[in-house]
């Protein structure tokens, strides 16, 4: 190779290399557009645009039927609904997963997609303006109208504290008996009544009333 030809050479490799990496996709920034509880799919409008050779910035298109990744394993799970605008990060997988999408543990893909936008799982975002007090050190749930729980390291609980809704639990709100605990207590006192008819009157509906001060619980 000459020395005249080398400049081009490089320079068309470094041209290349740009390309290539513009074509690799990792990890994506997102906003949910649309969200089906029903099948955990949710449409997505990726956050960067696509930048032309003219350097002109282009929207990339929605994703529809991305799986959405909610935490879990050991046969438990945390999910909650997804609303237009919510944020998400998009895990962009090296090779297709259609065939692990649809259960198999190890396979052979069946395309030849890499890197591609195709094979994608969202993973709900929670980016706060401002983080409220002690939530770098306690365990926190919010939701829009407020904190519904907080727990900290030493094990005192928050439940509903700092929750407006009027469906949060209260101080004076009733506390219903279940089924299960309906049954036993019923049974118990068919038991007592049968050697003391009238010891025990009828099971009542509720265990009684929330009292002050019941929504901090100190476990341990």
């Amino acid at each position: 190779m000459t020395a005249d030809r080398k400049p081009g050479y490089v320079a068309a490799t470094q041209a290349a290399q740009r390309d290539l990496q513009k074509r690799i996709r990792t990890v994506v920034p997102g906003t949910v557009v649309l969200y089906e509880p029903a099948t955990r799919r949710a449409t997505i409008q990726p956050a960067p645009s696509l930048i032309t050779n003219g350097r002109e910035a282009r929207p990339l298109p929605p994703l529809p039927l991305v799986p959405v990744m909610f935490p879990g394993g050991g046969g438990f799970e945390i999910v909650w609904p997804l609303a237009p605008g919510d944020r998400v990060t998009l895990l962009v997988f090296d090779r297709s997963i259609d065939r692990w999408l649809r259960g198999e543990p190890s396979y052979k893909p069946n395309s030849g997609r890499m890197h591609n936008l195709s094979d994608v799982m969202a993973i709900p975002d929670a980016v706060a303006a401002e983080p409220s007090p002690g939530e770098v050190a306690d365990f926190t749930i919010s939701t829009a109208a407020g904190e519904v729980f907080r727990a900290s390291p030493l094990g005192a609980v928050d439940i509903a504290s700092g929750l407006t809704s009027a469906a949060a639990a209260r101080e004076g709100d009733a506390v219903s008996i279940g089924p299960d605990m309906s049954t036993w207590m019923s049974a118990v006192a068919t038991f007592i009544n049968a050697a003391a008819p009238g010891t025990v009157p009828g099971i009542p509906a509720s265990a009684g009333l929330i009292a002050a001060g019941s929504t901090r619980v100190t476990i341990g």
